[in-house]
């Protein structure tokens, strides 16, 4: 067991959980422009008037005025899978077949959000590299559990230099429950043979929080730093940090 401190609390653990996206990276640095370039696409396949980028921001959780994402909102949480039912449920609407509406949903979505991803757009959140680096040679085992699929979040892992530092990894296309259910952080806990009462969940969303607690692990950190709404958060998380290199190792 490894001694962390974070915010001045201590807690007892054999391993951290952490997200990803708005976690080790800025969210908004990488996927905000993105989400934008697939409002346009999707507006584009509307027939007629193609005055509905305002519906599909609403829908996906995206403030279109200040074109940033919502915390909390589906684009900061949800399966790309989910993505698609949820914008092609807007197509649906505005008139297109669904076989039409969902197919383009998909395609749109690949071409924006899921294009490869480059060096240029990731922005770490904190050391993310060096406080990983402390973390393992203090002797914590580290994963991830984020619900991005697993080829942008291995891509991602790479650009940080952290892939061969972290022992699990459960992404959003494999075949488990998703966050918050307990299940992804049991899976992580099996696999490790450790129990989830000595993991910490580190995550800036409501639905890590609940992961966490769902969970009965040690401790729920939430990170404002990128899309993490301080204000939400502290009624969730046990305590908030503004990056991951806030956990500090007990000597």
């Amino acid at each position: 067991m490894v001694k962390i401190i974070a915010a001045g609390r201590q807690f007892d653990v054999s391993c951290i959980v952490l997200d990803k996206d708005g976690t080790l990276i800025d969210f908004e640095h990488t996927y905000g422009r993105r989400t934008a370039d697939w409002i346009h696409a999707l507006v584009k396949a509307v027939p007629g008037e193609n005055s509905h980028a305002q519906l599909f921001a609403n829908t996906i959780g995206y403030d279109w005025a200040r074109q940033k994402v919502l915390p909390d909102g589906p684009i900061a949480i949800v399966t790309g899978s989910k993505l698609v039912t949820l914008a092609a449920g807007v197509l649906y609407q505005q008139g297109l077949p669904w076989h039409q509406a969902e197919r383009v949903a998909i395609e749109t979505i690949q071409q924006t959000l899921g294009a490869p991803i480059k060096a240029a757009e990731i922005r770490p959140i904190g050391d993310v590299l060096g406080t990983v680096n402390r973390l393992r040679k203090a002797g914590v085992l580290l994963a991830v559990a984020t619900g991005d699929d697993r080829e942008p979040t291995m891509e991602t892992l790479s650009l940080l230099g952290i892939t061969e530092d972290v022992a699990m990894i459960v992404c959003g296309d494999d075949p488990l429950p998703e966050k918050p259910d307990s299940a992804v952080l049991q899976s992580i806990a099996a696999k490790l043979g450790i129990s989830t009462e000595h993991m910490l969940m580190v995550g800036d969303t409501i639905n890590d929080m609940l992961t966490g607690k769902n969970a009965d692990v040690a401790g729920s950190i939430g990170v404002t730093g990128s899309t993490g709404d301080p204000a939400a958060l502290v009624d969730y998380a046990d305590v908030t940090v503004d990056s991951i290199d806030k956990l500090e190792v007990m000597d």
